[in-house]
């Protein structure tokens, strides 16, 4: 199943599967970016980014994971409905598009990585799941409090 991210800047492009970004393919890429930006461009910063895991490969990890998902709220219905030419297949599939669904993806972004990064005790004690879960969803330019 297929959900859009991104869709052309180009007004003049028909919006179709073929046109458009996935969120997967979407978000493997910044996950991908992320890592080499933190281990080869800029390892200062990612070493400073793991500092909160006690383990950290494992915080590398989780790091290029919630780098990744920045974009999973588009994961919902109110961000899909959006573009309601490529709705068609997801209703086909049973999805439902209320009209009261959220379409900002950064708030439901940042409740989803809070509610995942809590399980991380480490994040969780040193009072991280918040700000990684702010700093993902807020990459657009709007904070979002929790």
């Amino acid at each position: 199943m297929n959900f859009w991210a991104k869709t052309p800047a180009d007004g003049d492009i028909a919006v179709t599967w073929k046109t458009i970004q996935t969120v997967l393919d979407h978000m493997r890429d910044v996950g991908t970016s992320f890592q080499v930006l933190t281990n080869e461009i800029w390892p200062e910063v990612g070493s400073y980014l793991v500092s909160p895991f006690a383990d950290r490969d494992a915080g590398t990890s989780t790091l290029c994971v919630i780098a990744a998902s920045h974009d999973i709220g588009k994961i919902s219905p109110g961000f899909q409905a959006k573009v309601p030419e490529l709705c068609c297949e997801l209703e086909n599939a049973g999805f439902d598009f209320p009209p009261n669904a959220e379409t900002m993806h950064g708030l439901t972004t940042m409740e989803f990585l809070w509610r995942y990064l809590q399980r991380f005790d480490s994040l969780d004690q040193s009072g991280m799941t918040t700000v990684y879960a702010q700093a993902a969803s807020c990459h657009h330019g709007q904070y979002i409090n929790l």
